[in-house]
Protein backbone atom coordinates (compact mmCIF):
# COMPACT_ATOMS: atom_id res chain seq x y z
CA UNK A 1 0.00 0.00 0.00
CA UNK A 2 2.95 2.34 0.20
CA UNK A 3 3.65 1.59 -3.45
CA UNK A 4 3.35 4.92 -5.80
CA UNK A 5 -0.46 5.53 -5.85
CA UNK A 6 -2.24 6.21 -9.28
CA UNK A 7 -3.11 9.72 -8.38
CA UNK A 8 0.80 10.42 -6.78
CA UNK A 9 1.55 9.48 -9.87
CA UNK A 10 -0.88 11.58 -11.89
CA UNK A 11 0.26 14.56 -9.79
CA UNK A 12 3.66 13.96 -9.17
CA UNK A 13 4.93 17.18 -10.75
CA UNK A 14 3.02 18.96 -8.21
CA UNK A 15 4.09 17.13 -5.72
CA UNK A 16 8.25 17.26 -6.22
CA UNK A 17 7.58 21.30 -6.50
CA UNK A 18 6.01 21.14 -3.11
CA UNK A 19 8.19 18.55 -1.22
CA UNK A 20 11.26 20.14 -2.76
CA UNK A 21 10.16 23.56 -0.87
CA UNK A 22 9.48 21.89 2.14
CA UNK A 23 12.69 20.75 3.00
CA UNK A 24 14.31 22.99 5.00
CA UNK A 25 11.57 22.70 7.65
CA UNK A 26 10.47 20.63 10.64
CA UNK A 27 6.59 19.83 10.51
CA UNK A 28 5.94 21.19 13.80
CA UNK A 29 7.44 24.67 12.34
CA UNK A 30 4.89 27.05 10.70
CA UNK A 31 4.93 27.17 7.36
CA UNK A 32 2.54 30.21 7.00
CA UNK A 33 3.04 33.10 7.01
CA UNK A 34 2.01 36.21 8.84
CA UNK A 35 2.41 40.23 9.03
CA UNK A 36 6.20 39.84 10.00
CA UNK A 37 5.20 38.71 13.42
CA UNK A 38 7.60 36.53 15.71
CA UNK A 39 5.30 33.86 17.40
CA UNK A 40 6.79 31.91 20.70
CA UNK A 41 5.36 28.75 20.44
CA UNK A 42 5.25 25.49 22.85
CA UNK A 43 5.22 22.84 20.30
CA UNK A 44 3.32 19.38 21.09
CA UNK A 45 4.92 17.12 19.06
CA UNK A 46 8.69 18.22 17.71
CA UNK A 47 9.85 16.25 14.59
CA UNK A 48 13.66 16.25 13.51
CA UNK A 49 14.88 15.79 10.17
CA UNK A 50 18.23 14.05 10.12
CA UNK A 51 21.05 15.70 9.32
CA UNK A 52 21.31 14.98 5.89
CA UNK A 53 17.43 16.20 4.89
CA UNK A 54 19.06 19.97 6.14
CA UNK A 55 22.15 20.07 4.16
CA UNK A 56 20.85 21.05 1.28
CA UNK A 57 17.42 22.39 1.75
CA UNK A 58 15.85 24.86 0.13
CA UNK A 59 13.87 27.06 2.92
CA UNK A 60 9.75 27.54 2.31
CA UNK A 61 9.14 30.59 0.37
CA UNK A 62 8.31 33.06 2.75
CA UNK A 63 9.27 30.93 5.85
CA UNK A 64 12.25 31.85 7.73
CA UNK A 65 14.02 28.63 9.22
CA UNK A 66 14.54 28.60 12.46
CA UNK A 67 17.96 26.61 11.59
CA UNK A 68 19.48 23.14 10.89
CA UNK A 69 19.75 22.54 14.81
CA UNK A 70 16.54 21.28 16.62
CA UNK A 71 15.33 19.51 19.43
CA UNK A 72 14.99 15.86 19.79
CA UNK A 73 11.70 13.87 19.20
CA UNK A 74 11.92 13.40 22.60
CA UNK A 75 11.80 16.80 23.72
CA UNK A 76 9.72 18.04 26.59
CA UNK A 77 6.67 19.84 25.76
CA UNK A 78 8.46 22.99 27.52
CA UNK A 79 10.64 23.49 25.19
CA UNK A 80 9.64 26.87 23.41
CA UNK A 81 11.09 27.63 20.11
CA UNK A 82 11.56 31.36 18.81
CA UNK A 83 9.92 31.09 14.81
CA UNK A 84 9.76 33.90 12.41
CA UNK A 85 7.72 34.49 9.52
CA UNK A 86 7.69 37.28 6.87
CA UNK A 87 5.21 37.56 4.16
CA UNK A 88 4.44 34.66 1.74
CA UNK A 89 3.98 35.31 -2.36
CA UNK A 90 1.50 32.83 -4.11
CA UNK A 91 3.74 30.01 -5.25
CA UNK A 92 3.89 29.40 -8.89
CA UNK A 93 2.99 26.08 -9.64
CA UNK A 94 3.83 23.70 -13.54
CA UNK A 95 0.48 22.28 -14.34
CA UNK A 96 0.82 18.41 -14.48
CA UNK A 97 -0.85 17.12 -18.31
CA UNK A 98 -4.41 16.16 -17.82
CA UNK A 99 -4.62 12.78 -17.06
CA UNK A 100 -7.27 10.15 -18.62
CA UNK A 101 -10.26 9.33 -16.39
CA UNK A 102 -9.37 5.40 -15.11
CA UNK A 103 -12.81 3.71 -14.33
CA UNK A 104 -10.77 1.17 -12.88
CA UNK A 105 -8.74 2.96 -11.09
CA UNK A 106 -10.70 5.42 -10.06
CA UNK A 107 -11.01 6.04 -5.69
CA UNK A 108 -14.26 4.09 -4.80
CA UNK A 109 -14.60 5.67 -0.69
CA UNK A 110 -17.21 5.69 1.81
CA UNK A 111 -17.03 8.01 4.72
CA UNK A 112 -17.31 6.44 7.98
CA UNK A 113 -18.15 9.20 10.87
CA UNK A 114 -16.95 8.98 14.19
CA UNK A 115 -19.22 12.17 15.74
CA UNK A 116 -22.60 10.80 17.28
CA UNK A 117 -21.10 7.49 17.00
CA UNK A 118 -23.07 8.03 13.44
CA UNK A 119 -21.06 4.93 12.17
CA UNK A 120 -18.24 3.85 14.41
CA UNK A 121 -17.92 3.31 17.11
CA UNK A 122 -21.64 2.18 16.87
CA UNK A 123 -21.81 3.69 20.78
CA UNK A 124 -19.29 4.78 23.21
CA UNK A 125 -17.87 2.68 25.75
CA UNK A 126 -17.42 -0.39 23.76
CA UNK A 127 -15.04 -3.16 24.51
CA UNK A 128 -11.97 -3.29 22.45
CA UNK A 129 -12.96 -6.63 21.07
CA UNK A 130 -16.35 -5.15 19.83
CA UNK A 131 -14.24 -2.47 18.29
CA UNK A 132 -12.67 -4.62 16.72
CA UNK A 133 -15.93 -6.31 14.93
CA UNK A 134 -17.14 -3.23 14.12
CA UNK A 135 -14.24 -2.54 12.29
CA UNK A 136 -14.07 -5.84 10.49
CA UNK A 137 -17.22 -5.57 9.57
CA UNK A 138 -16.69 -1.84 7.88
CA UNK A 139 -13.96 -3.75 5.99
CA UNK A 140 -15.81 -6.37 4.54
CA UNK A 141 -19.05 -4.10 3.40
CA UNK A 142 -16.56 -2.02 1.87
CA UNK A 143 -15.17 -4.81 0.05
CA UNK A 144 -18.70 -6.44 -0.42
CA UNK A 145 -20.01 -3.05 -2.18
CA UNK A 146 -16.74 -2.73 -4.63
CA UNK A 147 -14.72 0.22 -2.89
CA UNK A 148 -11.57 0.87 -2.07
CA UNK A 149 -11.07 3.69 0.05
CA UNK A 150 -12.57 4.17 3.74
CA UNK A 151 -12.42 7.63 5.08
CA UNK A 152 -12.19 7.49 8.75
CA UNK A 153 -12.98 10.33 10.69
CA UNK A 154 -9.75 9.93 13.42
CA UNK A 155 -10.97 13.69 15.29
CA UNK A 156 -14.10 14.98 15.22
CA UNK A 157 -13.86 17.45 17.91
CA UNK A 158 -10.48 18.18 19.60
CA UNK A 159 -9.85 14.26 20.18
CA UNK A 160 -8.17 11.26 18.59
CA UNK A 161 -9.75 7.59 17.52
CA UNK A 162 -6.06 6.62 17.47
CA UNK A 163 -2.73 6.63 19.98
CA UNK A 164 -1.65 10.71 20.30
CA UNK A 165 0.57 12.16 22.38
CA UNK A 166 -1.29 15.49 21.36
CA UNK A 167 -5.27 15.06 21.39
CA UNK A 168 -7.25 13.05 24.19
CA UNK A 169 -9.24 9.70 22.89
CA UNK A 170 -12.69 10.73 21.98
CA UNK A 171 -15.35 10.66 24.13
CA UNK A 172 -17.28 8.91 21.17
CA UNK A 173 -15.00 6.32 21.30
CA UNK A 174 -14.54 5.70 25.37
CA UNK A 175 -17.79 7.38 27.07
CA UNK A 176 -15.76 9.23 29.16
CA UNK A 177 -13.52 12.33 29.43
CA UNK A 178 -10.52 10.10 30.77
CA UNK A 179 -8.67 10.92 27.36
CA UNK A 180 -7.01 7.13 27.54
CA UNK A 181 -8.04 4.24 24.65
CA UNK A 182 -10.06 1.83 26.09
CA UNK A 183 -8.42 -1.33 26.91
CA UNK A 184 -5.34 0.20 25.06
CA UNK A 185 -6.71 -0.25 21.36
CA UNK A 186 -5.80 2.07 18.71
CA UNK A 187 -8.50 2.00 16.45
CA UNK A 188 -6.35 3.84 13.48
CA UNK A 189 -3.93 1.12 13.46
CA UNK A 190 -6.16 -1.75 13.25
CA UNK A 191 -8.39 -0.49 10.27
CA UNK A 192 -5.19 0.27 8.64
CA UNK A 193 -4.06 -3.34 9.20
CA UNK A 194 -6.83 -5.27 8.10
CA UNK A 195 -7.77 -2.73 5.23
CA UNK A 196 -4.60 -2.77 3.47
CA UNK A 197 -4.94 -6.59 3.58
CA UNK A 198 -8.08 -6.20 1.15
CA UNK A 199 -6.28 -3.38 -0.99
CA UNK A 200 -8.53 -1.05 0.96
CA UNK A 201 -7.28 2.13 1.31
CA UNK A 202 -7.39 4.04 4.23
CA UNK A 203 -7.75 8.27 4.80
CA UNK A 204 -7.87 9.82 8.29
CA UNK A 205 -10.49 12.18 8.22
CA UNK A 206 -10.39 15.48 10.58
CA UNK A 207 -12.09 18.06 11.62
CA UNK A 208 -9.78 20.85 12.59
CA UNK A 209 -11.51 23.89 14.43
CA UNK A 210 -14.08 22.49 16.22
CA UNK A 211 -13.83 21.37 19.77
CA UNK A 212 -17.41 20.95 20.91
CA UNK A 213 -20.62 20.10 18.87
CA UNK A 214 -23.11 22.39 21.30
CA UNK A 215 -26.25 24.19 19.43
CA UNK A 216 -28.79 26.59 20.48
CA UNK A 217 -30.63 24.25 22.46
CA UNK A 218 -28.42 22.12 23.64
CA UNK A 219 -25.05 24.12 24.48
CA UNK A 220 -21.79 22.70 25.22
CA UNK A 221 -19.70 25.01 26.31
CA UNK A 222 -17.89 24.04 30.10
CA UNK A 223 -14.43 23.28 29.41
CA UNK A 224 -14.42 21.19 32.21
CA UNK A 225 -16.51 18.56 30.55
CA UNK A 226 -13.63 18.26 28.42
CA UNK A 227 -10.41 16.05 29.05
CA UNK A 228 -7.87 17.07 31.40
CA UNK A 229 -5.37 16.63 28.26
CA UNK A 230 -7.36 18.10 25.88
CA UNK A 231 -5.15 20.92 24.08
CA UNK A 232 -8.62 23.51 24.37
CA UNK A 233 -8.84 22.82 28.04
CA UNK A 234 -5.23 23.35 28.33
CA UNK A 235 -5.05 26.85 26.65
CA UNK A 236 -8.84 28.02 26.61
CA UNK A 237 -7.10 31.18 24.91
CA UNK A 238 -6.81 29.70 21.80
CA UNK A 239 -10.51 29.04 21.40
CA UNK A 240 -13.89 30.89 21.49
CA UNK A 241 -17.08 30.28 22.92
CA UNK A 242 -19.22 30.70 19.98
CA UNK A 243 -22.89 31.70 20.33
CA UNK A 244 -23.03 30.33 23.92
CA UNK A 245 -23.73 27.28 21.92
CA UNK A 246 -20.35 25.62 21.18
CA UNK A 247 -16.71 25.91 21.53
CA UNK A 248 -14.07 26.11 18.32
CA UNK A 249 -10.27 26.97 17.98
CA UNK A 250 -9.99 30.29 16.48
CA UNK A 251 -8.29 29.89 13.05
CA UNK A 252 -6.63 33.56 13.01
CA UNK A 253 -4.23 32.43 16.31
CA UNK A 254 -0.44 31.31 14.51
CA UNK A 255 -0.66 28.93 17.96
CA UNK A 256 -3.79 27.00 16.56
CA UNK A 257 -2.31 26.72 13.15
CA UNK A 258 1.11 25.11 14.67
CA UNK A 259 -1.70 22.82 16.37
CA UNK A 260 -3.36 21.29 13.48
CA UNK A 261 -0.23 20.56 11.79
CA UNK A 262 1.59 18.89 14.78
CA UNK A 263 -1.66 16.87 14.71
CA UNK A 264 -1.72 16.16 11.00
CA UNK A 265 2.37 15.42 11.35
CA UNK A 266 1.41 12.86 14.33
CA UNK A 267 -0.79 10.88 11.86
CA UNK A 268 1.35 10.79 8.82
CA UNK A 269 4.25 10.12 10.87
CA UNK A 270 2.64 7.08 13.03
CA UNK A 271 0.31 5.50 10.57
CA UNK A 272 0.51 3.93 7.11
CA UNK A 273 -2.31 6.53 6.17
CA UNK A 274 -3.16 6.68 2.73
CA UNK A 275 -4.28 10.46 3.26
CA UNK A 276 -5.21 12.49 5.52
CA UNK A 277 -8.90 14.81 4.79
CA UNK A 278 -10.59 18.21 5.73
CA UNK A 279 -14.53 18.15 5.21
CA UNK A 280 -16.37 21.39 5.41
CA UNK A 281 -16.05 22.23 9.22
CA UNK A 282 -13.57 26.20 8.83
CA UNK A 283 -15.10 28.97 10.56
CA UNK A 284 -18.47 27.83 12.55
CA UNK A 285 -21.89 27.57 10.75
CA UNK A 286 -23.83 30.14 12.01
CA UNK A 287 -26.19 29.81 14.87
CA UNK A 288 -28.90 32.37 15.35
CA UNK A 289 -27.07 35.14 13.05
CA UNK A 290 -24.63 35.57 16.33
CA UNK A 291 -20.97 37.15 15.50
CA UNK A 292 -18.03 35.12 15.86
CA UNK A 293 -15.95 37.39 18.08
CA UNK A 294 -12.60 37.12 16.51
CA UNK A 295 -12.21 41.34 17.03
CA UNK A 296 -8.75 41.52 19.20
CA UNK A 297 -7.06 38.49 16.66
CA UNK A 298 -8.04 40.93 13.80
CA UNK A 299 -6.84 43.66 15.48
CA UNK A 300 -3.61 41.99 15.86
CA UNK A 301 -3.33 40.68 12.79
CA UNK A 302 -5.57 42.00 10.55
CA UNK A 303 -3.13 44.57 9.11
CA UNK A 304 -3.24 44.75 5.44
CA UNK A 305 -6.86 42.67 5.16
CA UNK A 306 -9.68 44.84 3.34
CA UNK A 307 -12.30 43.06 5.54
CA UNK A 308 -12.58 41.01 8.31
CA UNK A 309 -13.74 38.36 5.59
CA UNK A 310 -10.79 38.40 4.01
CA UNK A 311 -8.61 38.26 6.75
CA UNK A 312 -11.02 35.16 8.23
CA UNK A 313 -10.51 33.21 4.45
CA UNK A 314 -6.65 34.03 4.59
CA UNK A 315 -6.43 32.28 7.92
CA UNK A 316 -8.32 28.78 6.43
CA UNK A 317 -5.59 29.14 3.63
CA UNK A 318 -2.73 29.49 5.50
CA UNK A 319 -4.01 26.40 7.40
CA UNK A 320 -4.29 24.39 4.56
CA UNK A 321 -1.27 25.07 2.75
CA UNK A 322 0.62 24.78 5.92
CA UNK A 323 -0.94 20.98 6.55
CA UNK A 324 -0.40 20.01 2.76
CA UNK A 325 3.30 21.22 3.25
CA UNK A 326 3.61 19.27 6.53
CA UNK A 327 2.37 15.93 4.50
CA UNK A 328 4.34 16.32 1.51
CA UNK A 329 7.67 16.88 3.79
CA UNK A 330 6.91 13.87 5.52
CA UNK A 331 5.35 11.17 3.20
CA UNK A 332 5.08 12.87 -0.68
CA UNK A 333 2.83 9.55 -1.27
CA UNK A 334 0.65 10.63 0.79
CA UNK A 335 -3.15 12.48 -0.15
CA UNK A 336 -3.97 15.69 1.33
CA UNK A 337 -7.45 16.90 0.12
CA UNK A 338 -10.46 18.48 1.34
CA UNK A 339 -14.69 17.72 0.74
CA UNK A 340 -15.95 21.30 0.74
CA UNK A 341 -19.47 21.82 0.99
CA UNK A 342 -20.78 21.53 -2.89
CA UNK A 343 -21.37 25.58 -3.72
CA UNK A 344 -18.38 27.78 -3.42
CA UNK A 345 -20.59 30.61 -4.91
CA UNK A 346 -23.97 31.57 -6.64
CA UNK A 347 -22.64 33.06 -9.93
CA UNK A 348 -23.77 37.22 -9.88
CA UNK A 349 -21.78 37.97 -13.38
CA UNK A 350 -18.94 38.99 -12.04
CA UNK A 351 -17.25 36.24 -9.51
CA UNK A 352 -17.30 32.82 -11.82
CA UNK A 353 -19.23 30.72 -9.19
CA UNK A 354 -21.86 28.12 -10.08
CA UNK A 355 -25.78 28.92 -11.59
CA UNK A 356 -27.15 27.98 -8.33
CA UNK A 357 -29.20 29.88 -5.77
CA UNK A 358 -27.88 28.79 -2.09
CA UNK A 359 -29.17 31.17 0.57
CA UNK A 360 -25.44 31.61 1.10
CA UNK A 361 -22.60 29.57 0.16
CA UNK A 362 -19.73 29.08 2.20
CA UNK A 363 -17.11 30.89 0.47
CA UNK A 364 -19.14 34.34 2.46
CA UNK A 365 -20.55 31.62 5.20
CA UNK A 366 -17.51 30.60 7.19
CA UNK A 367 -14.79 31.49 5.02
CA UNK A 368 -13.59 28.92 2.84
CA UNK A 369 -11.79 29.20 -0.52
CA UNK A 370 -11.84 25.65 -2.04
CA UNK A 371 -10.35 27.68 -5.37
CA UNK A 372 -8.01 29.31 -3.63
CA UNK A 373 -6.54 26.38 -2.32
CA UNK A 374 -6.71 24.79 -5.74
CA UNK A 375 -4.98 27.98 -7.48
CA UNK A 376 -2.52 27.65 -5.04
CA UNK A 377 -1.60 24.11 -5.53
CA UNK A 378 -1.68 23.05 -1.90
CA UNK A 379 -4.59 20.19 -2.52
CA UNK A 380 -4.29 16.37 -4.20
CA UNK A 381 -7.86 16.89 -4.85
CA UNK A 382 -11.05 18.47 -3.94
CA UNK A 383 -13.73 16.26 -2.93
CA UNK A 384 -17.21 18.51 -3.33
CA UNK A 385 -19.98 17.04 -1.49
CA UNK A 386 -22.38 17.70 -4.17
CA UNK A 387 -25.53 15.83 -2.05
CA UNK A 388 -28.42 16.99 -4.49
CA UNK A 389 -29.77 15.16 -7.25
CA UNK A 390 -29.65 15.83 -11.15
CA UNK A 391 -33.76 17.30 -10.35
CA UNK A 392 -32.72 19.58 -7.58
CA UNK A 393 -33.79 22.88 -8.33
CA UNK A 394 -31.45 25.46 -7.12
CA UNK A 395 -28.46 22.90 -6.73
CA UNK A 396 -28.51 20.48 -9.13
CA UNK A 397 -25.84 17.81 -9.30
CA UNK A 398 -25.21 17.94 -13.11
CA UNK A 399 -24.79 21.53 -13.18
CA UNK A 400 -22.21 21.46 -10.06
CA UNK A 401 -20.54 18.22 -11.44
CA UNK A 402 -19.83 20.10 -14.49
CA UNK A 403 -18.75 23.36 -12.39
CA UNK A 404 -16.53 22.09 -10.37
CA UNK A 405 -14.67 19.97 -13.03
CA UNK A 406 -14.41 22.72 -15.55
CA UNK A 407 -12.90 24.71 -12.04
CA UNK A 408 -10.31 22.09 -11.25
CA UNK A 409 -9.07 21.18 -14.37
CA UNK A 410 -8.12 25.19 -14.80
CA UNK A 411 -6.11 24.50 -11.90
CA UNK A 412 -4.95 20.57 -13.02
CA UNK A 413 -6.29 19.86 -9.25
CA UNK A 414 -7.65 16.19 -9.04
CA UNK A 415 -11.67 16.44 -8.98
CA UNK A 416 -13.44 13.79 -6.53
CA UNK A 417 -17.08 13.58 -6.18
CA UNK A 418 -18.45 13.48 -2.55
CA UNK A 419 -22.19 11.41 -3.16
CA UNK A 420 -25.24 11.98 -0.92
CA UNK A 421 -26.16 8.31 -0.44
CA UNK A 422 -28.06 9.08 2.84
CA UNK A 423 -30.45 11.06 0.48
CA UNK A 424 -31.25 8.23 -1.72
CA UNK A 425 -34.66 6.55 -0.73
CA UNK A 426 -35.88 11.00 -0.46
CA UNK A 427 -34.75 11.10 -4.18
CA UNK A 428 -36.60 8.28 -4.91
CA UNK A 429 -35.11 7.83 -8.30
CA UNK A 430 -33.26 4.05 -9.23
CA UNK A 431 -30.35 4.52 -11.15
CA UNK A 432 -29.42 8.23 -9.91
CA UNK A 433 -26.12 7.48 -8.37
CA UNK A 434 -25.15 5.21 -11.91
CA UNK A 435 -25.91 8.39 -13.87
CA UNK A 436 -23.92 10.72 -10.93
CA UNK A 437 -21.09 8.94 -11.13
CA UNK A 438 -20.59 8.61 -15.15
CA UNK A 439 -20.93 12.01 -15.52
CA UNK A 440 -18.30 12.83 -12.93
CA UNK A 441 -15.97 10.18 -15.06
CA UNK A 442 -16.82 13.01 -18.30
CA UNK A 443 -14.63 15.53 -16.05
CA UNK A 444 -11.16 15.62 -17.30
CA UNK A 445 -9.35 15.57 -13.72
CA UNK A 446 -11.56 13.26 -11.75
CA UNK A 447 -10.03 10.90 -9.33
CA UNK A 448 -13.51 9.53 -7.66
CA UNK A 449 -16.38 9.18 -5.29
CA UNK A 450 -16.40 9.11 -1.55
CA UNK A 451 -20.12 7.85 -0.88
CA UNK A 452 -21.67 9.44 2.72
CA UNK A 453 -22.04 7.35 4.57
CA UNK A 454 -21.05 4.04 5.83
CA UNK A 455 -24.21 3.34 7.51
CA UNK A 456 -26.66 3.66 4.48
CA UNK A 457 -23.88 1.59 2.54
CA UNK A 458 -23.70 -1.25 5.22
CA UNK A 459 -27.93 -1.11 4.98
CA UNK A 460 -27.61 -0.49 1.21
CA UNK A 461 -30.46 2.38 1.59
CA UNK A 462 -33.09 2.11 -1.38
CA UNK A 463 -30.61 -0.32 -3.22
CA UNK A 464 -27.97 1.99 -3.31
CA UNK A 465 -25.27 -0.52 -2.67
CA UNK A 466 -26.69 -3.13 -5.13
CA UNK A 467 -26.25 -0.16 -7.77
CA UNK A 468 -22.88 1.01 -7.00
CA UNK A 469 -21.83 -3.45 -7.09
CA UNK A 470 -23.56 -3.37 -10.30
CA UNK A 471 -21.71 -0.70 -11.95
CA UNK A 472 -18.42 -1.41 -10.24
CA UNK A 473 -18.83 -5.14 -11.50
CA UNK A 474 -19.64 -4.03 -14.92
CA UNK A 475 -16.22 -1.82 -15.18
CA UNK A 476 -14.47 -4.91 -14.33
CA UNK A 477 -15.91 -6.80 -16.96
CA UNK A 478 -15.57 -3.97 -19.71
CA UNK A 479 -18.96 -2.59 -20.29
CA UNK A 480 -18.51 1.06 -19.20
Amino acid sequence: MRSKRWMVLIWGCLVLLFAAAACGRTASQPVVSLPGETVEYTPFATIAPSTSELSDATPTPGVTPVGTSYPSSNTTPSTTISLTTKPNPTPTVTPSPTPEPDPIGEIKGVWAASVWNLDFPSKAGLSAASQKAELDEMVRTTASAGLNAIYFQVRPMSDALYRSSIFPASTWLTGNKSGVLTEGFDPLAYLIEIAHKQNIQVHAWINPYRVTNGTAAYPKTDYGDLAPTNPARLHPEWTIVYANACIVYNPGLPEVRQLICDGVAEIVRNYDVDGIVFDDYFYPYPIRSEPFHDEATYAQYGAGFESLADFRRDNVNQLVKACYQTVKFLDSDCLFGISPAGIWQNDDGTNGGSATNAPEPVYSLIYCDALAWAKGGYVDYIAPQIYWSFATEDSAYGVLCRWWGEKLAQYQVAFFVAHGAYRYEAWNTPGEMTRQILLAREQSTYGGSIFYRYYDIRNNLAGVTDELKRLYASDKNGKN
